[in-house]
């Protein structure tokens, strides 16, 4: 096989003992997979792990869809629509409350100066206030639903391309967003550098 590409080594690149050669790179997210003739590694900012080739049992690579995530999405986008359709409508009950409310004739208390609202239309006055304080909330309440709608859906159909690893009786799992053709070339490859009868899934 041909040596393969290289990418852009970090800082962290794990270190290869004397006789040891580089098979194949892989991106994993932020992450880096090494296979060498000997191991393979995922290198990190925090952490390295490295499983030598006559542990691993079984290697595997998947693509999924997150159907959830496309479906919380798409329910986060039309709340975020029904809420935006409400903010005017709810907002102009509210104003027209307190305006019916404020042009009401007005009695005059005992102990009240004349023209003063009655105690009982002053509390009804300030909690329509609060009301309105809290409908003017529903715009940026829906800008961030709608947000955060939009992100899950587009996660959820992008999709994660999922790479499993069986290793001493434990399974290691990483992913990466979207459908990575390079990072299933780079499963065949482990699978092919596994001391037989071991065989990719």
């Amino acid at each position: 096989m041909a040596s393969p590409p290289r990418t852009a080594r970090p800082a962290d690149y794990p270190q290869l003992d004397t006789g040891e050669k580089i098979v194949a790179e892989a991106a994993l997210g932020r992450d880096l997979a090494v296979l060498t003739n000997r191991r393979l590694v995922v290198s990190g900012r925090n952490v390295e792990q490295s499983l030598p080739l006559a542990n691993i049992g079984l290697v595997r690579v998947r693509f999924e869809r997150s159907v959830r995530a496309i479906v919380i999405g798409a329910v986060l986008l039309l709340a975020a629509v029904v809420l935006a359709s409400l903010v005017g409508p709810v907002r102009g009950a509210i104003n027209g409350q307190i305006v019916s409310l404020e042009s009401a004739p007005r009695a005059e208390q005992s102990q009240a100066e004349p023209g003063a609202l009655p105690p009982a239309t002053q509390v009804i006055g300030t909690l329509l206030r609060a009301l309105l304080a809290a409908a003017n909330l529903m715009s940026p309440i829906a800008l961030l639903l709608g947000g955060l709608g939009f992100v899950r859906l587009a996660l959820g159909a992008l999709g994660e391309t999922i790479v499993s690893v069986s290793a001493g009786g434990a399974e290691l799992v990483y992913s990466k967003w979207g459908r990575d053709a390079a990072l299933r070339d780079f499963v065949a490859e482990v699978g092919r550098s596994l001391p037989a009868p071991a065989r990719p899934g």
